[in-house]
C-alpha cells in the first residue's frame, strides 16, 4: 500500500505514504533537514513543524481575541467595558466615603475636647448615618454593575469560544491532505480543548476582572491627584519601573506560555499514538517504554513552566515590591506637606486610601494580566489554523464545475507528481493510463510503486506536479472538490468506522445525506450485496448497534464488508477499490468480489490489488513499478508474456499436488457453500452506548481537598518546595493587617504638634514601610515561584503516574466506549492542568488570604473584641453567598469538563480518520455533528453564567455593606460604650485590610471546583486495577522455553457483549518447532486465539497454555516477552526505525538491527531513507507505504528472536513479491520456533505443517494442506477460489 492506501492520514497517520519502494514519502518530521532523528532536540520540533513552525508565530493583537464576536456582542461587550469601569471606581469613590467618616470622627473628637458633648454626639450620629446610607446606595449599585459586569463578559465568552471551537474544527476538515501530513491527531486534540481553554481564560470574566482593576488604579490615582497633586505626583514618579516590569513579564509569561502549550500538544500527541496502538503496545511490553517516552516530553514542558515561573515570580515580587514604595514614599512626602502646611492630615488620607486601592487593584490585576497575555500566545496556534485557506477546499460549494454524474472516462496524461513534502522524489513519473467509461481496470506491482497514489489523485487529495488527470475529459482541478468526490466511490485497504450505528456508517456513504438520506431498504440491499446483511440481522440490535472508535467491535472482514456497503449506497459511475477485499477470508472474498462485479457493470471500476485471483477478470491490468507503467494488457495476455506480471502469478500460487487425477473439474458456479455466519472477533459488539456519565456524581468537597492535600504532601522534596511558598504566602498577607498598626500610628504621627517629633516619627514608619517593601518582594517572590515548582513536581507526577494507568489497563478498559482515545488524550492534558491551576495560584492566594483574615480578626480583637464580633457576624453571610457561586461554578466545571472530553473524541475520531471522511465528502455532517453536540452545553453554560452572576454581584456587594455596618457599629460603640477613636479605627482598619486581601483572592476561587472534579477522577483511575495486570509480579516465569502451546475446551465471549459466545470449546494444539495455520471466515475466532495466546484477555472456560503452564499462572510480563505478534494492521511509532524494531528488544545492537531488517527485506529500502535507520517514521508510521510499516514490523518480531511467532495476517499489506520474500523470510524464521500463522492468503500457509479450518468459533477440518484437499470440503473450496489457473 502507498501513500494514500489507507483510508486516513492524520495524527495518527494511519495511512501510508508511498512512492516508489524504498523511498517515503516524508512529512514534516522528514521535510527540509535530513537529520532530524539524529538530533534528539529536533524530535520535539514535530508538532510545531505541523503548524508552521508555531514557535515563530506572534501573539495575536488584543483586539484579535474579539475577531468572532458579532457586532451586537462587541456592544455588549463595550457595555460590560462600562460597567466593569464602574465596579473599578466603586472602590476609590468608597475612599472619599472613608476619607469623610474619618473625618467626622476627627471633628467629633474635637468637639469633645470643647466640652460641647452633646453637640459632638449629634454631630457624629448624623454624619456617620449620612455615609452610611451612602454605603448602603453603593452596595446596590455595585451589585447591579458587578452583576452586569459578570453576565456580559462570561456570556459573550461563551458564544465565542463555542464559535472559536466550531471554527477550528471546521478549519480543521477543510484542509487539504498535504496539512494533513504535517500534523498528528493528538496535537489538534490537545488544542481544540487545552489552547482553547486558555483563550476562553483571557477573554471571558478574568478580563473583566482586568478593566475593573484598571480602572481601579486609574480611578484611585485621579482621585490622588484630585486630592492631593503634588503628592501624587510624587508618587507616580515611581510608575514607570512599575510599567516597565509589568510590561517584562507580560512579554515572558506571553512567550514561555506559547512554547509550553506547544510541549504539551506534543505530549498529546505521544499518548494518541500509543492509545491508539495498544494491541502491539501490550504485545510488546512497551508500557514503560510509553511511559519513558511521554515522561521526556512533559520534561521539556517543565523547563519552560519553571522560566514562566520565574519571569512570573520576579515581576509580581517587584510589582509589590514598588506597591510598597510608593506607601513609603507617599507617607514620607505626605508628612513633609503637612509639616510645611500644605496639606491636611485628611487629605493625605484620602490620597494614601486612594494609592492603597490603586496600587492594590494592579496586583490584583496581574493573574488576569497573565491570563490575558497566555490567551493571545495560545490564539496564535489556533487562528493560524483558522486563518489557513486550504488550495483543495472541500467545503467550497461555489468554485469549479459542478456534475450530478459522470460517463466513467479517466485519463493519466503523463502525470508526474511528488507529495509536497518531498517534492524531490517523484511518487509517479510520466504515468499516463486511459479508462474508458464501464471499463473494469487493475493496477498492480511492488508496494510503493504509486498504484495507491493514483487513487488519491482521482480524488485530488493532491494535485499533480506535472501532466494533467482528467475525468469526462475534463482536468479534476476544474471540478468542484465536493462535486467530484460525490461521485466516486472508495474502499480502502484499511476500513475506517465512526463510533456510531451499523446503520448511521453505511447511510455516511450516500452522495447528499443531509438532503436526499438512504432509506432502509436501500441500506439493508447493500449490506446484503456485500455479503454482511446476515451477520448484522444475527446481532442484538441489527442495524442499530454500535460498532466502537475505528470500528473496533468488529472483525476486519466485517469492517470491510461494511465499508464496501457504504460505498456501494453511494451507486457511484467511479469506483475505486484501494485492496477493497484484502481483509475478508476467501468465502466472503468470493461473495464480495462478485456481489462487486455485480455492481461494477456499467461503471468505471479501478481496483489496487495485490491478490491477483481478485482481478483476473479486469478489462485491462497495469503493471506500476517507480511510478511508471511497464507492462498493461490482460491476464491471459500478461501471463503469455512471461514478464514482470507472470513473476507475481506464479509467486501466488497453490500447490494443488493432492487433487488425483480423476477429480472432477470445479466449476465456480458449482460451489455450493453456505456462507459462514460471522461471530464478532477482535473485540466484542456493544448493544448500547450509554452517554457518557461525569467522574463521579457528586464531588465532596472534603474529599476533593483530602486527595489534593495527600497529593501535595506525597514526597518530602515536594513538601521541601512548598515550605517556601506557604512561608511566602503566609508573610505576604499577615504584612497588609500588621500594616494597620502602623498605618494608625502614622496617622497619629500626621497630627503631631512636636514638628520635629512628627519628622522623626513619620521618617521612621516611611523606612519601616520601605522593610515592608523588601520583605513584600521576596515573600511573593518566594509565594509564586515555589508554589508553582512545588505543583510541577506535583502535577509532573501526576500525569506520569495517570498515564502510567491508563496506559497498564488491559485489554477491557479500552474496549468501553468512555476510553476512546480523544478523551483520554483530553482527560491527561486538562486534569492535571486543573490541580496544577489550583496548586501554583489558588492555593498560595487563599493561604495568604486565610493568614491575612486571621491576623487581622487577632489584631481587631486586641483592640476592641465587641466591634470585631459584629463585624465577624457578617462573614456567614458572605460565605454563603461565595459558597453559592463555587456550587454552581462546580456544576459548570464538571459539565464543562464533559463538554471538552466528548469534544475531543469527536474531533479525534473524525481528523485521525481524515481520508475516509474526505472520501465520503461527510465534512458538513461531521460539523454538524460537533456542532449540534455543542449546543445543550452551551445553553447550560449561559444559564450558568445568569445564576452566577447573582452570587458574583452580591460577593461583590456585600463587603461595602460590611463597611458600612462596621462604621455604623463603630460610631455607636463611641457614642455610648466610651469606645476611644483611635482604637475603633486600629479595629475597623486590622479588618478592613484583611477583606481587601480576602478580596483579591476571590477572583482565584474558580479554580478550587475544577480541581476537585479532576482531582477525583485522577484519583479514581488510580485506583483502576486491571483484572490482567501487567504489574503482577506473580505468577511463573518458566527458562526452558520450547514453544509450546495448546488451548483445550476454550470457551470465550468478549466482556463488552456476554451473550455473543466467540469460542465454543475449542481445543488445538501446538507442538515445538511447528507451523500452525488458521484459516476460516472472517469472524471466526482465528484472531481470538491470538489474543488468548498474550492472554489480552481470559477465557471464561476451559484454558489457554503455554509450556504446559495456563496463562494465567504466567507471570505477565515474562509470558508476553515469548510469543511474538505481527498484526494485519501494523501499528509503529513516531521514532526512528532504529527505534522502532528496537522495539522488540531494546537492547539490540545495530548490527543486530540491521540483519533482522535484512531478513524481513526492509534493509535496502532504509538505507535510501535520508537519514537510513536514523529516519524517524512518522505517527503510526505515516512516512512509509503499507508494505514498508510492515516488513518493519516483522523486522521487530524478528529482533527477539521469540520461541512463538504469531503472524495475524502478517502479510497481507505486502505486494506479491514482497510477500514471496518476506514470506521466505519467516519460513526461515520460523525453523526451530513455533508459529501461529491466521491468513487468508492460503499460499502464504500451504507449508504448514498443519491447519485448522474455523467455522463459527468452532474447528470443523484440520490436517496439513495435502490432507485438507482430500477431503474436497470446505478448505479444498478456498483453495479452488483462490486458484488463479483458470478452470
Amino acid at each position: 500500500m502507498e501513500k494514500g492506501d489507507s483510508s486516513d492520514v492524520s495524527s495518527s497517520h494511519e495511512s501510508s505514504n508511498k512512492t516508489p519502494d524504498g523511498i517515503i514519502s516524508p512529512k514534516s518530521d522528514l521535510s527540509s533537514t535530513s537529520s532530524i532523528s539524529k538530533n534528539e532536540k529536533k524530535k520535539s520540533k514535530s508538532p510545531k513543524d505541523a503548524f508552521g513552525n508555531s514557535d515563530g508565530l506572534p501573539p495575536v493583537p488584543f483586539f484579535q481575541l474579539f475577531r468572532f464576536a458579532t457586532r451586537n456582542e462587541k456592544l455588549v461587550l463595550l457595555a460590560g467595558t462600562f460597567f466593569s469601569i464602574l465596579t473599578g471606581l466603586a472602590m476609590p469613590t468608597m475612599t472619599i466615603l472613608f476619607s469623610n467618616m474619618a473625618g467626622a470622627f476627627i471633628t467629633y473628637s474635637a468637639i469633645i475636647d470643647t466640652g460641647d458633648a452633646q453637640s459632638a454626639k449629634d454631630y457624629l450620629s448624623h454624619e456617620i448615618n449620612k455615609y452610611c446610607k451612602y454605603l448602603a446606595v453603593l452596595a446596590a449599585c455595585m451589585f447591579v454593575v458587578s452583576y452586569l459586569q459578570s453576565i456580559t463578559f462570561s456570556v459573550v465568552c461563551e458564544k465565542q469560544i463555542l464559535r472559536i471551537r466550531e471554527e477550528y474544527y471546521r478549519s480543521s476538515l477543510r484542509q487539504d491532505m498535504s496539512w494533513f501530513d504535517k500534523v498528528s491527531t493528538g496535537d489538534l486534540t490537545t488544542r481544540i480543548s487545552s489552547d482553547v481553554s486558555v483563550i476562553q481564560e483571557g477573554i471571558g470574566v478574568k478580563l473583566a476582572y482586568l478593566i475593573q482593576y484598571l480602572s481601579t488604579f486609574f480611578g484611585g490615582f485621579i482621585l490622588a491627584f484630585i486630592r492631593g497633586w503634588k503628592m501624587a505626583l510624587v508618587v507616580l514618579s515611581i510608575m514607570p519601573l512599575l510599567a516597565m516590569i509589568g510590561y517584562f513579564m507580560g512579554v515572558n509569561v506571553g512567550k514561555y506560555t506559547k512554547i509550553i502549550q506547544d510541549r504539551y500538544a506534543n505530549s498529546g500527541s505521544i499518548a494518541n499514538e500509543a492509545l491508539s496502538s495498544m494491541r502491539t503496545v501490550m504485545a510488546f511490553n512497551g508500557q514503560d517504554r510509553e511511559l519513558d517516552r511521554y515522561n521526556k516530553s512533559i520534561d521539556e514542558a517543565e523547563i519552560s513552566e519553571l522560566k514562566k515561573s520565574k519571569a512570573l515570580a520576579l515581576g509580581l515580587g517587584g510589582i509589590f515590591f514598588f506597591i510598597y514604595a510608593i506607601y513609603s514614599l507617599g507617607f514620607w512626602y505626605g508628612a513633609k506637606l503637612i509639616r510645611n502646611n500644605e496639606s491636611a492630615p485628611d487629605k493625605v488620607l484620602n490620597v494614601f486610601f486612594a494609592l492603597i486601592i490603586g496600587g492594590f487593584s494592579l496586583g490584583g490585576a496581574a493573574p488576569s494580566i497573565s491570563a490575558v497575555t497566555s490567551a493571545r500566545g495560545a490564539a496564535a496556534n489556533v487562528f493560524d489554523v483558522i486563518d489557513r485557506v486550504s488550495p483543495i477546499d472541500p467545503l467550497d460549494t461555489e468554485s469549479g464545475v459542478k456534475v450530478d454524474s459522470f460517463q466513467g472516462e479517466i485519463e493519466f496524461r503523463n502525470v508526474t507528481f511528488s507529495y509536497p513534502t518531498r517534492p524531490e522524489v517523484k511518487a509517479l513519473d510520466g504515468f499516463s493510463i486511459k479508462v474508458k467509461p464501464g471499463q473494469k481496470i487493475a493496477l498492480v506491482g511492488e508496494s510503493g510503486c504509486g498504484k495507491s497514489t493514483t487513487i488519491g489523485l482521482i480524488q485530488r487529495f493532491y494535485d499533480v506536479s506535472q501532466g494533467s488527470v482528467f475525468i469526462d475529459g475534463l482536468d479534476v482541478r476544474e471540478y468542484n472538490v465536493r462535486s467530484l468526490r460525490q461521485n466516486i466511490g472508495i474502499v480502502s485497504q484499511e476500513p475506517v468506522l465512526f463510533d456510531t450505528t451499523i446503520f448511521k456508517n453505511i447511510q455516511y456513504g450516500a452522495k447528499d445525506m443531509e438532503n436526499d438520506p438512504p432509506t432502509r431498504e436501500q441500506i439493508v440491499q447493500a449490506c446484503k450485496d456485500a455479503n454482511i446483511h446476515d451477520f448484522i440481522d444475527s446481532l442484538p440490535l441489527k442495524y442499530d448497534t454500535v460498532v466502537g472508535e475505528r470500528g473496533a467491535q468488529l472483525s476486519g472482514g466485517q469492517k470491510q464488508r461494511i465499508a464496501i456497503a457504504r460505498s456501494l449506497i453511494r451507486n457511484p459511475q467511479v469506483l475505486l477499490l484501494d485492496e477493497a477485499t484484502s481483509a475478508l477470508d476467501t468465502e466472503s472474498e468470493r461473495l464480495v468480489q462478485d456481489a462487486l462485479d455485480r455492481n461494477s457493470v456499467n461503471r468505471t471500476t479501478i481496483t489496487v490489488a495485490h491478490r491477483l485471483s481478485t482481478i483476473m477478470d479486469s478489462d485491462m491490468i497495469y503493471v506500476c513499478s517507480r511510478g511508471q507503467v511497464i507492462e498493461f494488457g490482460k491476464h491471459d495476455e500478461l501471463v503469455s508474456r512471461n514478464g514482470a506480471y507472470t513473476a507475481l502469478v506464479n509467486a501466488q500460487k497453490i500447490n494443488r499436488d493432492s487433487e488425483s487425477s480423476d477429480a472432477p473439474s470445479l466449476e465456480k458456479a458449482d460451489l455450493k457453500i453456505t456462507p459462514i455466519n460471522k461471530v464478532t472477533t477482535t473485540h466484542s459488539l456493544k448493544s448500547d452506548v450509554d452517554e457518557v456519565s461525569p467522574v463521579s456524581g457528586k464531588v465532596s468537597k472534603a474529599g476533593g481537598f483530602s486527595l489534593i492535600f495527600k497529593l501535595y504532601t506525597s514526597s518530602r522534596k515536594i513538601n521541601t518546595l512548598f515550605i517556601p511558598s506557604m512561608a511566602g504566602a503566609m508573610i505576604d498577607g499577615a504584612l497588609f493587617p500588621i500594616f494597620s498598626i502602623f498605618f494608625s500610628k502614622m496617622l497619629i504621627a500626621f497630627g503631631e504638634p512636636d514638628l520635629a517629633k512628627q519628622k522623626r516619627d513619620t521618617d521612621r514608619y516611611a523606612l519601616l514601610f520601605l522593610i515592608f517593601a523588601i520583605i513584600e518582594f521576596f515573600s511573593v517572590s518566594c509565594r509564586t515561584y515555589f508554589a508553582a515548582a512545588a505543583s510541577l513536581k506535583v502535577v509532573k507526577k501526576l500525569r506520569s503516574d495517570l498515564y502510567h494507568s491508563i496506559i497498564n489497563q488491559d485489554s477491557e478498559f479500552f474496549d468501553k466506549k468512555e476510553n476512546g482515545t480523544g478523551a483520554l488524550t483530553s482527560r491527561l492534558s486538562s486534569e492535571p492542568e486543573d490541580i496544577y491551576k489550583f496548586g501554583s495560584e489558588s492555593y498560595p492566594m487563599l493561604l495568604g488570604s486565610i493568614t491575612s483574615m486571621t491576623t487581622g480578626i487577632v489584631i481587631a480583637f486586641t483592640r476592641y473584641p465587641l466591634l470585631t464580633l459584629v463585624i465577624l457576624a457578617t462573614v456567614p453571610i458572605i460565605a454563603y453567598s461565595q459558597g453559592v457561586q463555587q456550587k454552581n461554578i462546580t456544576g459548570r466545571a464538571q459539565k464543562s469538563k464533559l463538554v471538552i472530553e466528548a469534544g475531543a473524541k469527536e474531533a479525534a475520531e473524525t481528523i485521525s480518520n481524515i481520508r475516509t471522511v474526505t472520501s465520503l465528502t461527510r465534512e458538513p455532517t461531521f460539523i454538524k455533528s460537533f456542532c449540534d453536540n455543542n449546543i445543550q452545553p452551551h445553553l447550560l453554560a449561559v444559564k450558568g453564567c445568569y445564576t452566577g452572576g447573582i452570587s458574583y454581584g452580591f460577593s461583590q456587594s456585600s463587603i461595602f455593606l460590611v463597611y458600612s455596618l462596621a462604621f455604623y457599629a463603630g460610631s455607636r460603640f463611641v457614642l455610648h460604650r466610651g469606645l476611644s477613636v483611635e482604637k475603633m479605627f486600629n479595629t475597623l482598619y486590622a479588618i478592613v485590610f484583611a477583606a481587601v486581601a480576602l478580596g483579591q483572592a476571590s477572583q482565584f476561587l474558580g479554580y478550587i471546583p475544577k480541581a476537585l472534579v479532576s482531582v477525583v477522577s485522577v484519583s479514581e483511575s488510580l485506583k483502576d486495577v486491571p483484572k490482567i495486570n501487567i504489574n503482577d509480579p506473580k505468577g511463573q516465569s518458566p527458562s526452558n522455553i520450547t514453544g509450546k502451546f495448546s488451548v483445550s475446551k476454550a470457551k470465550f465471549n468478549y466482556p463488552s457483549r456476554m451473550d455473543v459466545r466467540v469460542l465454543k470449546g475449542i481445543s488445538l494444539k501446538v507442538k515445538p518447532g511447528q507451523t500452525v495455520g488458521l484459516v476460516g471466515g472472517s469472524g471466526s475466532g482465528k484472531s481470538t486465539i491470538i489474543n488468548l495466546a498474550l492472554r489480552l484477555y481470559d477465557v471464561l472456560e476451559g484454558s489457554a497454555s503455554f509450556e504446559d503452564v495456563d496463562v494465567r499462572e504466567w507471570n505477565l510480563k515474562s509470558l508476553r516477552n515469548g510469543p511474538t505478534l505481527v498484526s494485519q494492521e501494523p501499528a509503529l511509532f513516531d521514532v526512528s526505525v532504529s527505534e522502532n524494531i528496537k522495539y522488540g528488544r531494546p537492547d539490540a545492537t545495530q548490527q543486530e538491527i540491521e540483519e533482522v531488517a535484512m531478513s524481513a527485506n526492509i534493509h535496502n529500502m532504509v538505507l535510501n531513507l535520508p537519514d537510513g535507520y536514523e529516519t524517524r517514521v512518522g505517527a503510526n508510521g505515516g512516512q512509509l507505504s503499507g508494505g514498508q510499516k510492515q516488513r518493519i514490523a516483522i523486522a521487530r518480531a524478528l529482533i527477539r528472536n521469540p520461541k512463538i511467532l504469531l503472524l495475524d495476517e502478517a502479510t497481507s499489506a505486502l505486494d506479491t513479491e514482497s510477500e514471496k520474500l518476506v514470506q521466505a523470510a519467516l519460513d526461515k524464521a520460523s525453523v526451530g520456533r513455533t508459529t501461529i500463522s491466521i491468513a487468508h492468503r492460503l499460499s502464504t500457509i500451504q507449508n504448514a505443517d498443519w491447519i485448522y479450518v474455523f467455522e463459527k468459533g468452532e474447528i470443523i477440518e484440520q490436517g496439513t494442506h495435502s490432507d485438507l484437499l482430500g477431503l474436497r470440503g470446505t478448505y479444498y473450496s478456498l483453495v479452488v477460489q483462490q486458484s488463479l489457473t483458470r478452470m
